[in-house]
């Protein structure tokens, strides 16, 4: 007996465990077997299961090449389900400048610090004038103030919250530079992820004004002078190079990676975990991008990062009704640096987009049987 056909149909409309339905279906199967000894061999009847819809998957590529065609951009996204495995990547290999995502490996690495004792949550940093960085909350809090005493965690906030600068150049420092930021990251497997540059350099590069390695010599009032004095042409250049400069660039592949790894409790303690997501929870920078492609009410911990040309987000979506979590990275380069608002809204089209496929994925598990040879009998 042969099955000369192949269903590719969602058997079960029903939100159940995959391994459960799939278990009782071969189970039905062995007790037909064993009352009949004509019956095909099982390995015909055992459908095969097709968690991750390959037939949508196809629809959401097309959509993204669309987008790209339509608007001159390039986007790279990944996508995953941290519980099923299950997952989307356009592009994800390739390098894209990271923009402000990257705060969130930093942070990751100073919770890692923290829980290897060598800093404390609570512990307080010392900031000063020449601290002080471009795009900042903290120029606000030290105004007047020869000094600044803030905790490590209130640095992680508004690092990730406020994409705070002076934050998170603060941060990198106590670390111990970028090298040894992008060498952690290399030692935990993430080897696509590069930090290269405090905030401040690369300010000086995008702007392209001579700018001097010494940190004793940096300060606000120094970026800011070179900065207004740069032309437009430095600055057309600037932004050229920028996109296809190397330095402070990663694969949303390993963005995604990174918080699935996060979520699952695999970097950091249980306590930390739960810290660094509740912060990004609360991210401030744009509502326009994940937040806005997802159902009303749905949680999103998430960073955004934008520059010239460049527009990001990378988060975790919470699917609700018990369906888990998705880790989801889309970087856009290549763009008009006028055109931010219809970039954030590629984002949020593409969102809406990977929320339908995932539920429908969750719910929804393909069982098929593939197409059996001829019998030669």
């Amino acid at each position: 007996m042969s099955f000369p056909y192949t269903m590719h149909q969602p058997i079960f409309n029903a939100t159940l465990n995959p391994v459960t339905i799939i278990g009782l279906f071969t189970s039905i199967l062995c007790l037909l077997a064993c009352q009949n000894d004509n019956f095909p061999n099982l390995e015909q009847l055992i459908p095969k299961l097709e968690l991750c819809h390959s037939a949508e998957q196809s629809v959401f590529y097309d959509k993204v090449k669309e987008l790209e065609q339509k608007y001159a951009i390039e986007i790279a996204v990944s996508a995953v389900h941290t519980q099923l495995g299950c997952s989307l990547h356009y592009k994800s290999e390739v390098q894209f400048p990271m923009a402000s995502v990257l705060k969130i490996p930093i942070a990751v690495h100073l919770f890692r610090e923290i829980d290897k004792g060598a800093y404390t949550s609570d512990q307080k940093l010392k900031l000063t004038p020449k601290d002080l960085r471009h795009h900042s909350y903290i120029t606000y809090m030290m105004r007047g103030k020869n000094s600044l005493e803030i905790s490590l965690k209130e640095l992680v906030k508004l690092m990730l919250q406020e994409s705070d600068n002076t934050a998170s150049d603060a941060v990198i420092k106590l670390l111990g530079g970028p090298k040894v930021i992008t060498e952690a990251l290399r030692k935990m497997g993430y080897n696509q992820l590069h930090i290269d540059r405090y905030y401040i350099q690369m300010l000086a590069d995008l702007y392209q004004v001579k700018w001097t390695d010494n940190p004793e010599e940096w300060s606000y009032e120094l970026i800011d002078r070179l900065i207004r004095r740069s032309t437009v042409q430095q600055q057309r250049e600037g932004f050229e190079k920028f996109q296809k400069d190397t330095k402070d660039c990663g694969s949303t592949r390993q963005i995604s990676q990174l918080l699935t790894d996060l979520v699952k409790g695999n970097l950091l303690s249980h306590k930390n975990t739960k810290l660094l997501l509740a912060i990004l929870e609360k991210c401030r920078t744009s509502e326009n991008r994940l937040v806005a492609g997802v159902p009303k009410g749905t949680k999103v911990a998430h960073k955004t990062g934008t520059l010239p040309g460049v527009v990001n987000d990378a988060g975790i979506i919470y699917l609700g009704e018990d369906l888990a979590n998705v880790a989801v990275t889309i970087f856009i380069k290549g763009s008009d640096r006028a055109k931010v608002e219809r970039d954030e809204q590629v984002i949020a089209t593409l969102s809406t987009q990977l929320c339908f496929y995932f539920k429908k994925t969750v719910k929804q598990p393909y069982f098929f049987f593939e197409k059996s040879p001829k019998s030669t009998k």
